[in-house]
């Protein structure tokens, strides 16, 4: 019963986990696309938004594997 209430908590905090590391890998990416964005001239809103978007698509597979190697990690 303990141990069914310590594997429920442990993967609600892996899902927590995964979850703190996209928001911060998302931001990241996003800020540093719209800054290369903005430096190549691009600064109509619909070019912006774009890029923030691809930020965004960026980092989930990023997120992903950063994840999974510190989840590995003993």
């Amino acid at each position: 019963n303990n141990h069914n209430k310590f594997m429920v908590i442990y993967e609600r905090l892996k899902m927590l986990l995964s979850f703190l590391i996209h928001l911060l890998v998302s931001t990241v990416l996003m800020g540093v696309v719209l800054t290369v964005a903005l430096v190549m001239g691009r600064h109509t809103p619909q070019e912006l938004v774009i890029s923030v978007v691809v930020g965004l698509l960026l980092s989930i597979p990023i997120s992903y594997f950063v994840t999974k190697r510190l989840r590995s990690l003993k």
